[in-house]
């Protein structure tokens, strides 16, 4: 068994900001590219939410910025019944980060079936190597390559908020790092909340 430390890939700090499902859809399409993994075009996850955020690296691929999307899983793993709770139900994200090349965006990395934490409005994510295995989706379609390209898949991701802005302050910090963003808060007149923490990708 192979104990050495995995590489680093992305580590560094990211600001999440996130969308209800519900009043203002997920994106229909990654880097130009239609979101239809394994067939899939409808959300089929229990999330309720889905978010984009920048992501500020300081190891592994050096100091840059990234974008980071992530959208309910496409096709989340199969839950136990003794994992649900009234108060608990795992959800999951298929998450995908960006960079910009010139005038085109590539995915550089990609993560399946990334498991939602934390509580309330303050997110926390985490995928483990020997989750990757029970993944359900394994698919190799040709929508999905298309998809991701020559993108890396992600092995392990923690990401967990030590910072929640909300309400005005969000708009105010959208307004100014991601207007784009506010743009569509308002014009679905939602209220925007903003999640900064440290993240990690090997």
């Amino acid at each position: 068994m192979d104990n050495s430390p995995k590489p680093i890939l992305l580590k560094g700090i990211a600001q999440l900001w996130t969308y209800n499902c519900s009043k203002i859809p997920a994106p229909r399409q990654i880097a130009n590219v239609p979101i239809s993994t394994c067939g899939l075009s409808e959300k089929v996850s229990d999330a309720h939410i889905w978010f984009q955020g920048h992501l500020f690296t300081s190891d592994g691929d050096g100091k840059k910025q990234h974008a980071i999307i992530g959208i309910p899983a496409q096709a989340p793993p199969p839950i136990h019944s003794c994992m649900v709770s009234s108060d608990y139900k795992p959800i999951y994200f298929d998450i995908f980060i960006t960079e910009y090349l010139d005038d085109s965006v590539k995915i550089s990395y990609y993560a399946l079936n990334v498991e939602q934490g934390g509580s309330g409005d303050a997110i926390e994510l985490s995928l483990k190597e020997e989750e990757l295995a029970s993944s359900t989706l394994q698919c190799q379609t040709s929508a999905f390559l298309v998809l991701v390209g020559n993108a890396q898949r992600v092995k392990e991701l923690r990401f967990s908020t030590t910072r929640l802005i909300s309400g005005n302050r969000g708009q105010g910090h959208l307004e100014r790092y991601a207007p784009e963003a506010m743009d569509l808060y308002t014009e679905y007149s939602e209220t925007p909340v903003v999640c900064l923490g440290a993240i990690s990708i090997q």
